[in-house]
């Protein structure tokens, strides 16, 4: 397709009077999405802070309930110790063994347990990244050579550089 000239059609004139007017609106078009990435950005990251404080009270809750748990076993626990102790030394001495203490109401903590695990939040991906802070202390593993810039510099007519042997290779052509 050619480029239209001033001169060619009714069309190409109406572009060329109307085209400051299509540079404007396009101009604004990009600054609206410029504002509109900013405030996705914000958005994100506001989004993200809730979602962390939401994730970190219901691990918190999901801690608190799993204490109380071992809390209520292991008393319930010394109680029975206590119980075994008390109903050996009445065996001994040949006393009637006194009726149990009523049992503490217990607290089911499954249900409440399983409805935390159940609400975690699925919309929040956890994974690693990085981003490089001192370019310097990189182990040697994760550099790469430039391979483009070594075969430039080979054939620019440098033939000593650290740590890289540079050598003529012979290969016969056949036709």
């Amino acid at each position: 397709m050619r480029c239209p000239t001033r001169s060619n059609t009714f069309v190409t004139k109406l572009i060329w009077q109307h085209g400051y007017k299509l540079f404007e609106e396009a101009y604004l078009a990009k600054e609206l999405l410029g504002y509109l990435s900013d405030s996705k950005s914000e958005l994100r990251k506001g989004i993200l802070k809730v979602t962390r404080e939401i994730e970190a009270e219901r691990v918190a809750k999901q801690r608190k309930i799993e204490a109380a748990q071992k809390e209520q076993a292991e008393e319930q626990e010394k109680r029975e110790q206590e119980r075994f102790e008390l109903e050996s030394l009445a065996e001994d001495a040949g006393v009637k063994v006194p009726e149990p203490e009523p049992e503490l109401p217990t607290i089911d903590y499954d249900d409440q347990l399983a409805d935390l695990k159940a609400s975690k939040l699925k919309s929040l991906r956890k994974e690693w990244t990085f981003s490089i802070i001192d370019k310097d202390n990189i182990p040697r593993q994760y550099l790469i050579p430039d391979e483009k810039a070594i075969k430039a510099a080979v054939k620019g007519g440098q033939r000593e550089i650290a740590g890289i042997k540079i050598y003529e290779k012979e290969s016969i052509t056949l036709r």
